[in-house]
């Protein structure tokens, strides 16, 4: 240890993990403006100091659904998931996923209610994972259960 408390190996990583997460922040500030290319190199940079930012893969899979690149986004959802099993955005970012390749994949619409579901377990009063369901169920063509979640969301969001 050296004078004054100072630990240097402590502080290193506490220096790396701020900067893992300035960097995540900043890929969030970079996919708001739909760029999506300097997001993900902001989020590989900040999972190459700290593989273990559950929300770093989640906002990677994203933007690389903005991008079309579904295979990479699932991968990058289950491993927010694997870190973070409980999480009910991180299941709502798996779903969201799933539903923009749903019209090109099979049983991706189902896979997408069953994350939503989890999602509505976990957080009973998430308005935004009945809102998705809702848009996954109408993309089935199932109206009544999409109707259902809509009157949840609008019950939700008047209380």
């Amino acid at each position: 240890m050296q004078a004054g408390g100072w630990r240097p190996r402590q502080n290193h990583r506490r220096l790396r993990a701020h900067r893992a997460i300035a960097l995540n922040n900043r890929g969030n500030a970079y996919q708001t403006n739909k760029d999506f290319g300097r997001a993900i190199a902001d989020y590989d940079a900040a999972l190459r100091l700290d593989p273990n930012l559950a929300h770093t893969y989640l906002n990677r899979a994203l933007a690389l659904k903005g991008e079309g690149e579904y295979a990479r986004a699932l991968a990058d959802a289950n491993k927010s998931l694997e870190l973070e099993p409980a999480d009910p955005v991180a299941l709502r970012g798996r779903g969201d996923i799933y539903v923009a390749r749903g019209k090109r994949a099979e049983g991706d619409l189902d896979a997408a209610i069953a994350d939503y579901t989890e999602a509505i377990r976990l957080d009973p009063r998430d308005s935004i994972a009945y809102r998705h369901r809702g848009l996954a169920y109408e993309a089935k063509g199932d109206g009544e259960h999409a109707s259902a979640d809509y009157n949840m969301v609008i019950q939700l969001r008047t209380k």
